[in-house]
């Protein structure tokens, strides 16, 4: 039987949301064959038992990748896709779920049709676990210019559970780059700045996903000190690839470094710059994006900046 898509899955501790994610990939209308692959990172609860149930019901759909020790989600997710036998690759990690049936015929129908492009995605929906709601994801961008400097820059998004893409690419993504040698705290980030710098990316005005928000995550946390090193990687990834690309590029260099400071200052992070460097950054960075929100949220810590340097100038 010949495979034309693989769907990558994994998860970790996913008991309650595993079925959900599992039977979004099965409702799958497709004129095509596709494959589950399933690689769950030793959970200790009942993810693996639930995964295996599937797995007997759907033995020509459903395989699973057996990890005798758990890797980490980086290293799960990429070393998942040496086990995808598809020409095309489409992801959903264990605790979100696809709500489109025909999600995977739409995608394949467009890159079987033009095959200058290596990746299309959709817009999604999310759902906060801890408050038992819908709500909206800001609408994913596509402005049709130079897709990499979208996001490189911010100002493009791409929600990993409603890509589909070449998979000819995430190979030469791993061969090129080597992901797993680097420090980086996500997965999907490089390998979406890589494959914008390699092909043309499309971008389907529809809803076809659910993206879970959990209470605790390495996205989304509590603890500020991690929510800090998140955003830091994500910084570091992007200066990366810009540097690879783009090195001449001064002034994009200049917007993600001014866009990361920015994120420090908000949370609370203490500058280390001069008071005249974070003087050029707070006025460059508003000037630039003219964003009142981002004024309000900076502003007092703004005014403590300045009260800490008049108070150190006293003493």
């Amino acid at each position: 039987m010949s495979i034309l898509v693989s769907v990558h899955m994994i998860s970790y501790n996913h008991e309650q949301y595993i079925r959900q994610a599992i039977e979004g990939v099965l409702m799958q209308e497709t004129l095509f064959n596709f494959e589950l692959i399933i690689s769950d990172d030793c959970s200790s609860d009942n993810t693996l038992e639930i995964i295996k149930e599937y797995r007997d019901r759907f033995p020509n759909i459903v395989n699973i990748v057996n990890r005798e020790k758990n890797l980490g989600s980086l290293s799960n997710f990429i070393d998942t896709f040496s086990y995808c036998e598809g020409e095309y690759i489409a992801i959903c990690e264990g605790d979100d779920y696809w709500i489109d049936p025909l999600k995977l015929q739409k995608q394949i129908a467009f890159l079987e049709s033009n095959k200058d492009y290596g990746l299309v995605y959709t817009d999604s929906k999310v759902y906060y676990d801890s408050k038992k709601s819908f709500g909206i994801l800001e609408k994913a961008k596509n402005r049709k210019q130079n897709f990499f400097e979208d996001l490189i820059s911010s100002t493009s998004d791409i929600y990993t559970l409603t890509v589909c893409f070449k998979k000819e690419l995430i190979q030469k993504y791993i061969k090129e780059v080597d992901p797993i040698s680097k420090d980086w705290l996500m997965g999907d980030l490089p390998l979406w700045l890589f494959i914008s710098s390699e092909s043309k990316i499309h971008y389907i005005d529809e809803v076809s996903s659910v993206y879970r928000v959990l209470e605790e995550s390495a996205s989304n946390t509590k603890n500020i000190s991690k929510h800090l090193a998140f955003r830091k990687s994500a910084f570091e990834i992007r200066l990366y690839f810009l540097e690879k690309y783009c090195p001449n590029n001064l002034k994009l260099k200049k917007d993600i470094t001014s866009l990361y400071l920015y994120e420090q200052l908000v949370w609370n992070k203490v500058y280390n710059g001069t008071f005249k460097q974070f003087l050029q950054f707070f006025y460059h960075f508003h000037l630039r994006n003219n964003n009142f929100r981002f004024f309000i949220g900076s502003f007092f810590q703004f005014i403590k900046k300045v009260k800490g340097e008049l108070r150190s100038k006293k003493l």
